[in-house]
């Protein structure tokens, strides 16, 4: 497993001083709850799985082929999140983000606000998540490493991230010269724009 992915894996133990409980004693259930309740209060692996379970939620979506100029590749994307408008835990999310002054940042070069006040306003028209970015690269062996923070207790990845932009291409079907794996070439419209076909890795 590649280091960069590996911290995303985290395993929760619960840590008994005496022999473990027989699985059918229930007698038992109400001190192995208060064990793992106060376990999980002395430990930071429980908020590291929360950091890495909201840092996933947002993911990347091309808006088409990295065009190349001027010796490098300019990829146009959306950050787009997982939680849809109609999900009752996506407005506290997104007032959550404004609110903590959250930020992605692009490749550790640019900084951008999480919700600014554009994106606010949309969110409150029942509108979707969705932060444009632009990405120059070298290569499209290079890899893109998109990161949020200010409402995390550090920076961390989102989902696919770092993203190697071959791969990137080739999971939203845009290697392909008519536009997809069945030959039928696919506009661009804003609905395929922020549709969810893309590979998702914590």
């Amino acid at each position: 497993m590649e280091p960069h992915i590996r911290q995303r894996f985290h395993r929760l133990n619960v840590e008994f001083s005496e022999d473990e409980p027989e699985l059918d004693d229930l007698q038992s259930m109400s001190a192995l709850q208060r064990q793992t309740q106060n376990q999980s209060r002395s430990t930071s692996e429980v908020q590291n799985c929360a950091d890495n379970l909201l840092a996933a939620l947002f993911y990347l979506k091309l808006v088409g082929k990295p065009v190349f100029e001027q010796n490098l590749f300019t990829c146009k994307a959306h950050i787009l999140c997982r939680l849809g408008p109609s999900h009752p835990a996506f407005l506290p999310l997104t007032r959550r983000l404004w609110d903590s002054q959250a930020y992605f940042f692009l490749d550790f070069r640019q900084k951008i606000d999480c919700v600014d006040e554009n994106a606010r306003k949309g969110i409150e028209y029942g509108g979707p998540f969705s932060r444009f970015i632009e990405l120059k690269v070298r290569s499209l062996e290079d890899f893109v490493d998109i990161k949020i923070g200010g409402i995390i207790q550090r920076d961390r990845s989102i989902s696919n991230c770092p993203y190697k932009v071959k791969t990137w291409i080739e999971d939203q079907d845009l290697h392909s010269e008519f536009g997809s794996r069945t030959g039928n070439k696919r506009p661009l419209t804003h609905s395929n724009q922020i549709s969810k076909r893309v590979r998702f890795r914590y």
